[in-house]
Parts: C-alpha cells; structure tokens; sequence
C-alpha cells in the first residue's frame, strides 16, 4: 500500500461557476453597493440627529459602538442558527449541536445531558454559527431537511424586517428620533448586518473554504434528488453514529446512496470517510485502502485540510498490515504536534508493533484509549476503541 505523495493532484482547469451562483455575486454585489449608497447619501440626515442627542447616541464612545457591533453580530449569528434548530424541531429532528463564535452546546448522543464547551476561535469565526439538528428515520428526510435549511434564511429575513420597521418608526419623527437614538441606531445596524448576513447564506454555492452554504442545501434539495439523496444518506449515517451504532452495523443501503454520486466535494469526501469507517470495523483492510486513496485523489481533499487525515489512515494500514515502518515513521515525524490525535496515536501503536516494540506500542495505545473515552460514545468511537484492542490480540 503505497503513501500518497504530498503534492496536490488539481484539475487542469477550474470548474466553471453555475449561472446561478453568478447571478447570486451579482445581486450580492449590487446590494451591497446600494448599502453604500443609501448610507452616503442619508449620512448628513442621521449625523444632525446623533449630534441633537449625544447623551443616547451610541456614537458618544467608541467602545460603545464597539461593543454594540460585536452583540448585534453574534445576535445574528445566534438568530439565523435559532432559526434552523427551530424549524428542525417542527420537522421532527432532534437536536444535537449549537455554536455560537466560541461557544458550543451540543448533545453528542440522545441520552446524554447537554454540554458546554469552549472552542478557540479563528480570525472572523467568532462571529460565525453553526447548527445540527439529526433524523431518528429517513421517512421524508428529503422534505424535512429542506425544513431545517430554510429555517435560517428565514429567520434572517424576518430580522431584516423588524429591525428595519422599527427603525423606520422611530425615526419618523425627531422628538422620538432623539429620545431613542441608541435603539434606532442598534436597529440599523442590525438590518444592515442581517441581511447581508442574508444574503450570505443564502448563496447557491459552497464558500470560499468549501462548506455549503445554506443556499446551497436548499437549491440542491429543490433542484438536484440525486445530490440531496446522498447528502440526505449522509445525515441518516451520522444520525446512527450518533446514537452509537457502530460502522459495521450501518445498513448498506445507506453507505451505497451516500457513495453513488462522486464529486470533488465536502459530501463526497465524507462519504468516502464512512465508508472507509465501515471497512476498518469490518476489518476490511483493502476496501479501507482503497477508500482512503480515492479520498486523496480529490483535490478538495488537499484545498481543504483534510489530506493528512487519509494519509495518516493509509501509513497505519500499511505498517497495520504490511509491516512498513518508513511509511509510519514518515508521517510520524510530520504530525509530531499531533499528540491529541487519536488516530497518529493508533498510527504510532502500528509503528511500533511493526518495529517489535511491544511496551511503547502499549503506551501509545492506551493513550489513544484515554483520549478517545474523552469523547463522546458515538459508533465510530467504539469502533476505534475496538479497532485499538485488536491490535494486540
């Protein structure tokens, strides 16, 4: 079993954007532009209204300002999120993760109480958001994720509209005008903010790093059955590891949906991943490999982050099964760092079952043992720790 080697495999060419995305970049475009506009031109108007009431004005401090940004992004992000749950909820999902910037509420399993936890944010994902609601049966899932994906967008609009309306109405007049000046200017920047949050999620494409966007799923589910049936069999999957049914106990109906439409996409690389899940508890060791090298002939793979995932996945099964010790300690050497892994700590036990080191083999393993009874008991959790037993059997 051969390593993949670093260098990314791209297209030749890039894949040209569908005609709707570009119309949704040209309205963004304009909307945005139009913002601009309106306010450049009705500036002068609200300047002499903060300047007639700088006690209530937020503009009176900067860390005012400030602080009121920060509250009405993450308001919003919390809103539009609130929205999916919500209509998630009237679809007959449960529930299973919320994050808001940093902070995440999540069930991992149906019987286990809610958690919070705290995340490092990265750059602008403090202001980010992120939902998950799971189907305990496929009946309609078709139709109930189409539910769950618009309750979003929905939200987000029905933000824009009461934000604006009010702010229309107290600016009516002057002497409410100057009596609310900081309500006023919080719903202003909260219209602003949601609809070009709006406008953001409902675009019809991934993003820039290759998530989809809310538009996205509801395009794909109004537009395209064969790529909404794969992602909806993703969903189920994910649904069953999170009630901790193992891979091996997946139906294969389910991983055969997922796996029957293949693009240089997340779902695509997700469905490989699970199905190579399902092989090594299976103990399918060259449907595994294969999995894993058709996960890194993607170029999505390399674009986005995930090619040391599979190459880990590949040297493990090669020291595994193969006894080749270069292809571990290659990657090893790589993923140093990567102490809180368990899978380069299952990569590591391999390593030194192959070079005859039985007591660090051990070492490593209960490592990766601790670290993985830290997390919550999904499938694809047991299925690692039974993989990690085997090993020494």
């Amino acid at each position: 079993m051969d390593v993949k080697p670093t260098t990314p495999q791209r297209p030749q060419q890039p894949p040209r954007r569908p005609p709707v995305l570009i119309a949704w970049q040209w309205v963004f475009n304009i909307a945005s532009l139009a913002l601009v506009w309106l306010f450049v031109i009705n500036w002068p108007r609200l300047a002499i209204r903060i300047r007639l009431a700088p006690e209530q004005s937020l503009f009176r401090s900067p860390w005012l300002l400030l602080l009121a940004t920060v509250l009405v992004l993450l308001g919003t992000a919390a809103l539009h999120e609130l929205g999916h749950l919500l209509a998630g909820r009237a679809a007959g999902l449960r529930f299973q993760m919320l994050g808001i910037g940093p902070l995440r509420l999540s069930r991992a399993a149906p019987d286990e109480q809610l958690r919070l936890t705290w995340q490092r944010p990265r750059g602008l994902s403090l202001f980010d958001g992120v939902a998950a609601s799971l189907p305990d049966s496929t009946d309609n899932l078709p139709r109930r994720m189409l539910i769950f994906a618009l309750g979003g967008p929905l939200f987000s609009l029905l933000q824009v509209v009461l934000s604006t309306g009010l702010f229309f109405f107290l600016v009516r007049t002057l002497d409410r005008a100057l009596q609310w000046a900081w309500v006023w200017e919080a719903a202003l920047l909260s219209g602003v903010v949601a609809f070009l949050f709006l406008l953001t999620a409902i675009r019809p494409g991934p993003y820039p790093n290759g998530l989809p966007a809310d538009g996205q799923r509801i395009w794909m589910l109004l537009t395209d059955p064969p790529t909404a049936e794969r992602w909806c069999a993703l969903v189920a999957l994910n649904a069953l590891d999170n009630r901790g049914i193992r891979p091996r106990d997946w139906p294969a109906e389910l991983l055969q949906r997922a796996l029957a439409r293949q693009d240089n996409d997340l779902d695509t690389l997700h469905a490989l991943l699970l199905a190579a899940q399902t092989a090594l508890d299976r103990q399918e060791w060259k449907e595994a490999d294969d999995y894993f090298t058709r996960a890194l002939d993607l170029p999505f793979a390399w674009s986005g982050g995930m090619a040391s995932r599979f190459a880990v996945e590949k040297a493990f099964l090669a020291a595994w099964q193969e006894g080749d010790i270069d292809a571990a300690e290659s990657w090893l050497a790589r993923l140093s760092r990567s102490e809180t892994d368990p899978a380069v700590q299952r990569l590591a036990t391999a390593f030194y079952l192959a070079a005859g080191d039985l007591e660090t083999a051990r070492l490593r393993a209960a490592r990766a043992r601790d670290q993985l009874r830290q997390r919550p008991r999904t499938g694809t959790i047991k299925a690692e720790l039974a993989l990690l037993e085997s090993m020494f059997v």
